[in-house]
C-alpha cells in the first residue's frame, strides 16, 4: 500500500510542476531529497521521472537544476538508486537527442553501477546506460559502450526475464 500511495504522490507532484511550473516542483523535490526519510527520498527520485513523463522535451531546460539531485540520490540506498536511475533514463530519453553535456557527469556513478550488476539495481543502470549513450558523440558512445560490453555478455544469462529485456533495449540503442 505504501509504494501505491508514493507512486500517486509522485503523479501529483508532476501534475503540480506542470501548472505552477517545474522549478517550483524542483526546489520542492530538491528539500524532500535531503530527507533522512529513506521513503521520501523514493518519492522525490519517483518525482523527477513523472515530471519528465509529463513535461517530455520541456524538461530540458530544467536538466541543470535535476543533476545535483542525481548526484545525491545516485549514492542512496539500493531502493532509491534503482528509483532514480529509472528516472534518469527516463529524463535522458524525454531529452533526446540534446543533454548530454548535463548527462555526462552522471555517467561515473551509472557506469560504476552497471559494473557492478546486482539484481534489479542493475536493470534500472543499465536502462539509463541505454539512454544516455545515444546522446553522446558516437567515438564516445563507443568507448562507453565497448567498456561496458563484457558486463552485458556477463548478465545475459541471467534468467531474470526483465534484466534481459533491458540488456536487449540497450544493446539495440549503443
Amino acid at each position: 500500500p505504501e509504494i501505491g500511495v508514493r507512486r500517486h504522490t509522485a503523479k501529483v507532484v508532476s501534475i503540480v510542476a506542470f501548472a505552477l511550473g517545474a522549478e517550483n516542483a524542483i526546489a520542492m523535490i530538491n528539500g524532500v531529497s535531503s530527507s533522512p526519510v529513506e521513503a521520501a527520498r523514493y518519492t522525490a527520485a519517483r518525482s523527477i521521472m513523472e515530471i519528465a513523463n509529463l513535461l517530455s522535451h520541456g524538461i530540458s531546460k530544467h536538466l541543470g537544476l535535476l543533476v545535483p539531485l542525481f548526484e545525491r540520490l545516485l549514492i542512496d540506498s539500493s531502493r532509491v538508486k534503482s528509483e532514480t536511475a529509472v528516472a534518469l533514463a527516463q529524463t535522458a530519453e524525454a531529452c533526446a537527442p540534446y543533454g548530454i553535456e548535463h548527462f555526462g557527469p552522471l555517467m561515473k556513478y551509472v557506469r560504476e553501477e552497471c559494473r557492478r550488476g546486482v539484481g534489479s539495481t542493475a536493470a534500472a543502470f543499465l536502462r539509463a546506460f541505454g539512454a544516455i549513450v545515444p546522446l553522446m558523440e558516437p567515438r564516445d558512445a563507443q568507448q562507453y559502450t565497448a567498456d561496458i560490453m563484457p558486463t552485458l555478455v556477463h548478465q545475459f544469462s541471467t534468467p531474470e526475464p526483465e534484466l534481459q529485456r533491458v540488456m536487449m533495449n540497450v544493446v539495440r540503442k549503443c
